[in-house]
């Protein structure tokens, strides 16, 4: 059986780590840049880099922040689509999911 306090735990130094990334991702994007026209190139490709790493970093908190809220609701392991119970090893594998199998299967990400 799932522990879910345990689980929450996890969850809030999963998220705790990366707000930390995200503040040194923000650092990384704001620092000034090369005058040289070589470097300035190699520049942008580690800041694109960094901004894709920052938008899916941000989505991860997103779905962390929405699990703990449906620990502290009482709902955690209850699918939001079809409202079936999500399987302990996907909510073990996964633990910020809020969609059983199937319903990720059928086109929602977990």
């Amino acid at each position: 059986m799932i522990d879910i306090q345990s689980t929450r735990t996890e969850l809030v130094e999963k998220l705790e780590r990366l707000r930390e990334r995200a503040i040194e991702i923000e650092n990384a994007l704001r620092a000034p840049k090369s005058a040289d026209s070589e470097e300035r190139a190699l520049e942008l490709d580690d800041t694109q880099t960094e901004a894709a790493i920052g938008l899916i970093t941000d989505a991860e908190m997103r779905d962390i922040r929405l699990a703990i809220d449906r620990i502290d609701s009482g709902i955690y392991s209850t699918c939001s689509t079809c409202g079936k119970a999500i399987a302990e090893e996907r909510l073990t594998a996964i633990p910020w999911t809020n969609k059983c199998a199937k319903c990720a299967e059928l086109g929602s990400t977990a």
